[in-house]
């Protein structure tokens, strides 16, 4: 099996947009680690990089290490992979493997939200380091809702329904919540299923 397919494989079983299978997902690092990931990564195949700095990053197949998952992501960032530039971003807005610096973190999200990433939209959206701009927040996280993104679109719904920065509009808002409820969107005191009974009875 091709690398490039090990891994995205094993991102498929850690997505929140599939049934997750944390026991498959660590199978396949293992099937990673066995055709010798890192010799793939050294020689510059961004999917290896990407997937070798996951398994640093969370301890998987290997022990963790966030700085060195930092440096596979770096690797694959450079190289114009979104996903490697939105981890990057991740690790620079939470400093994890790397000193805090939400304006780098911007930077990378920014190159990864303009390739059309949702997850870095959405981080976007949120006002990571950006001005609050309600008109901006809106717009990112209406690309990344678009997308699927099931928390961009629980916060599209806050947006509409308390009318931050739009018109206010129930409508909208319950169509929003309602999609990010189908996917199961459930994060900390956030919960799409619960403000649609709370805020729609």
């Amino acid at each position: 099996m091709r690398i490039q397919i090990v891994c995205v494989i094993c991102l498929r079983y850690q997505s929140s947009r599939v049934e997750k299978n944390e026991s498959r997902a660590t199978a396949l690092y293992q099937r990673a680690v066995d055709l010798d990931i890192e010799r793939m990564a050294e020689a510059g195949d961004q999917y290896a990089q990407v997937c070798l700095g996951r398994m640093y990053h969370y301890g998987l197949g290997m022990y963790r290490n966030k700085s060195t998952a930092v440096e596979w992501y770096r690797k694959a960032a450079e190289q114009g992979y979104a996903d490697a530039q939105s981890n990057l971003g991740y690790m620079y807005e939470k400093g994890r493997g790397v000193d805090k610096n939400i304006l780098t973190a911007v930077e990378w999200y920014r190159k990864a939200a303009e390739q059309g990433h949702a997850n870095a939209q959405s981080r976007l959206g949120k006002g990571c380091g950006v001005d609050k701009s309600y008109s901006t927040a809106v717009e990112w996280y209406r690309k990344a809702a678009e997308q699927g993104c099931a928390n961009a679109q629980y916060m599209l719904g806050m947006i509409y329904i308390f009318g931050i920065g739009v018109d206010q509009d129930d409508s909208t808002a319950m169509d929003w919540y309602l999609k990010a409820s189908e996917q199961g969107h459930e994060q900390g005191h956030e919960d799409a299923e619960y403000d649609l009974l709370y805020l729609f009875p």
